[in-house]
C-alpha cells in the first residue's frame, strides 16, 4: 500500500465523490418511492441509512432520531414488499426518508472513505444482531438500532 493510497482513505470525500454516493442512494429512493425499485435499490438505500446511523451517533440523539425515523419508514416499505412483491412509499416514508438522505449527504461532506467503510462494516455486524435494516430477504425482528 502506497502512502498516496493510505492518505486517500483519510482525506474527506471531494464534492464529486460525495455527490456520486448521494446520487446512488437518492436514485434508489426515487425508484422505491415510485414502485419501480428492486431489492438492489432497497439494499443501496438501507446501506446509506445504516451507515448514516453509525456515523451520526457521535453527533447526538437528534441526528440519530432523524435516521431512525427514516429507517422505520423504509422497514414499512420492506414489509409492503414482502406482502405484495412491490415497493412503494407511504406518507411516513415520504416525510422521513428525504430527511435521512439529507443527513447522509451532510455526513458525506466531512467524512472520508475509511470512516464510511467502517460505518458499513459496523452496520453489517448490527444486521447480524438484528439491530438495523437488513436486505429484503431475511425477516427483521428489530429493524432500527
Amino acid at each position: 500500500m502506497t502512502l498516496e493510497s493510505t492518505c486517500r482513505k483519510v482525506k474527506t470525500f471531494d464534492k464529486e465523490e460525495a455527490a456520486e454516493l448521494s446520487n446512488e442512494a437518492r436514485i434508489a429512493w426515487l425508484n422505491l418511492k415510485h414502485g419501480t425499485g428492486t431489492t438492489t435499490h432497497f439494499d443501496t438505500l438501507a446501506t446509506a441509512l445504516n451507515s448514516a446511523l453509525v456515523m451520526c451517533e457521535p453527533i447526538g440523539q437528534e441526528a440519530v432520531d432523524v435516521v431512525i425515523r427514516a429507517q422505520l419508514s423504509v422497514v414499512e416499505m420492506q414489509s409492503r414488499y414482502r406482502r405484495t412483491s412491490t415497493f412503494g412509499a407511504d406518507a411516513n416514508a415520504l416525510a422521513n426518508v428525504p430527511d435521512g438522505l439529507d443527513l447522509y449527504d451532510q455526513l458525506l461532506t466531512f467524512s472520508n472513505p475509511l470512516q464510511l467503510v467502517r460505518a458499513v462494516k459496523d452496520s453489517w455486524k448490527r444486521i447480524e444482531n438484528g439491530d438495523v435494516l437488513a436486505s429484503v430477504g431475511p425477516r427483521l425482528d428489530r429493524p432500527a438500532w
